[in-house]
């Protein structure tokens, strides 16, 4: 039975790291995949499945008729604005925007007494 450790050990996308390093033996890894359960009887083949896009353009042929536009591109109609989120020096700095060439340190922390202290 597999366990959380071997199939994080043997799992496909890390097991050939794992072998390189050390952590697990090709013998094992092989050993493994040897007592796997054979799932092979309960793999169905894929049905024919007609694309939306198909359909939806076969279904304007059959009655003739031209696909629905949007509002949005219809003349004369206006679109709602877009939502942006605040600036701020990090958002700033990762759309490219130049930033000062000197940003100001913070300010010192105040020094507190040690006889004071708030339960």
């Amino acid at each position: 039975m597999a366990t959380p450790d071997t199939i994080r050990l043997f799992d496909v996308r890390t097991v050939h790291r794992h072998i390189r390093e050390g952590r697990v033996t090709e013998e094992a890894y092989r050993a493994y995949l040897a007592e796997l359960p054979d799932v092979s009887d309960k793999v169905r083949p894929p049905e024919e499945i007609p694309l939306p896009s198909t359909e939806a353009e076969a279904a304007a042929v059959a009655t003739d008729t031209a696909p629905e536009v949007p509002a949005a591109s219809t003349p004369g109609a206006t679109t709602p604005p877009v939502a942006t989120a605040p600036s701020s020096p990090a958002t700033d700095f990762a759309a490219g925007w130049d930033l000062p060439d000197e940003v100001p340190a913070p300010a010192p922390a105040a020094p507190q007494d040690p006889e004071s202290k708030h339960d």
